[in-house]
């Protein structure tokens, strides 16, 4: 059994010194990120207010108010008449997350196209074999729309209550995919920028896991038509706000979670 000296302790001591990492490292990468971040949102005016000021015509001639909370949840609210209220409800990260990858997805496109139009090269049978295999082996537990470079969808939800009948609330679930395409231009094989997924009831007094309502798909064909035209002229008008706004208060958000995060690392 070796015996342990004070030399060998004083060794093993500078080891773990030289090993722990200080957290106060982490305020220059922060601190650069920051600037960073500031500097996006004053020069492409990302802020909630800016947004609401830009969109004002389009909140009076809808009259919508819009509804902020510390939480990334915002409601547009509206009161179409008297006794009944509206309310679009949208998660300000998710949404800003899609419409972030819908850019990403067309600047890849612009890629591929970039490349079709130059002179094609002559590829070997080995090449086209191998291109062949990895179709084949396409498994879509592991498919990831980011590194595929297509557009994700996001949740917008349609509320509807009335006075006369409290605690009681029809909601539309919608799913919106970020384009910038016409309507008149997306084709059968084209993924639809809107679509009404799943329409239920949500009753305050009503014991959790209690029936809400069918699987949308299983009703009546126009009844789905005539609740998603409903759905989409009260939603769609609103998406290019919900977009800019979400843009720029999850911008916002990121910009304070940086600031606490080196306070926290440096003290300061």
């Amino acid at each position: 059994m070796g015996v342990r000296t004070m030399a060998s302790k004083a060794i093993s001591k500078n080891k773990k010194k030289e090993t722990v990492f200080e957290v106060s490292r982490l305020g220059k990468p922060l601190e650069t990120e920051l600037s960073h971040q500031e500097k996006l949102i004053k020069e492409e005016r990302l802020t909630p207010e800016e947004v609401l000021a830009d969109f004002a015509r389009l909140l009076n001639e809808h009259r919508v108010t819009l509804q902020d909370s510390t939480t990334t949840e915002v409601k547009l609210l509206m009161t179409p008449t008297e006794g009944v209220r509206y309310a679009v409800v949208f998660d300000v990260d998710l949404v800003a997350e899609a419409v972030n990858q819908s850019y990403a997805a067309e600047d890849m496109e612009e890629m591929d196209q970039e490349e079709e139009e130059e002179t094609p090269k002559r590829r070997s049978r080995k090449e086209i074999e191998e291109e062949q295999d990895e179709e084949e082996e396409f498994d879509e537990d592991e498919y990831d729309p980011y590194e595929q470079g297509e557009a994700t969808p996001y949740q917008v939800k349609l509320e509807v209550e009335r006075d006369s009948h409290p605690g009681r609330t029809l909601v539309f679930e919608a799913e919106v995919t970020p384009t910038n395409a016409n309507y008149e231009e997306l084709n059968e094989d084209a993924i639809e920028p809107f679509y009404l997924s799943n329409v239920h009831i949500r009753n305050a007094e009503r014991e959790k896991g209690a029936y809400e309502g069918p699987s949308f798909v299983q009703l009546d064909e126009q009844l789905q038509n005539q609740m998603e035209t409903f759905a989409s002229k009260t939603i769609e008008p609103l998406l290019p706000l919900i977009q800019a706004y979400s843009k720029a208060k999850e911008a916002s958000l990121y910009r304070d979670w940086l600031r606490q995060a080196k306070e926290i690392a440096t003290g300061n």
